[in-house]
């Protein structure tokens, strides 16, 4: 008799699991609007299990905006932030391949992220002169 009684309630447990994906989706957008990126993140990454294919795509391209403002916020770890929005945007772009703003914010970070890479290089570069300068100077004196 037990036996049974669970298997009526394995419906309805597994109904409500699926039912949670909007609302973890809904949770994040409300948390992106008011500019709380890391739990918005946590929500969308979450939300991006969901079964439902469009409501993942959607989950996926706004966990892409996320960590590029979370990029953006966080400048130490905007590489890596940048990296994954890339990565959200291009798997957004696998379920959904004519999501014109997802294929616009991707080209748009991937853009920034060279900028960003190039921006650290001259800064080591500068770094390396201002060490090679120091040395010149200390071996002159």
């Amino acid at each position: 008799m037990k036996f049974w009684c669970l298997l009526l309630l394995l419906p309805s447990v597994t109904l409500a699991k699926t039912e949670r994906w909007p609302w973890l989706y809904n949770d994040g957008v409300t948390a992106y609007h008011s500019n709380d990126f890391a739990h918005a993140a946590a929500l969308f990454e979450s939300a991006t299990a969901s079964p439902d294919r469009a409501l993942q795509q959607r989950a996926l391209y706004n966990l892409g905006n996320t960590s590029y403002r979370l990029g953006e916020a966080k400048a130490p770890q905007a590489q890596q932030l940048w990296q994954r929005a890339i990565k959200s945007y291009e798997s957004a772009l696998a379920l959904d391949p004519h999501d014109a703003d997802a294929k616009f914010n991707h080209d748009f970070v991937k853009k920034k992220l060279e900028e960003l890479k190039k921006k650290q290089q001259q800064q080591q570069q500068n770094q390396q002169d201002k060490k090679q300068d120091q040395k010149k100077d200390d071996q002159q004196q």
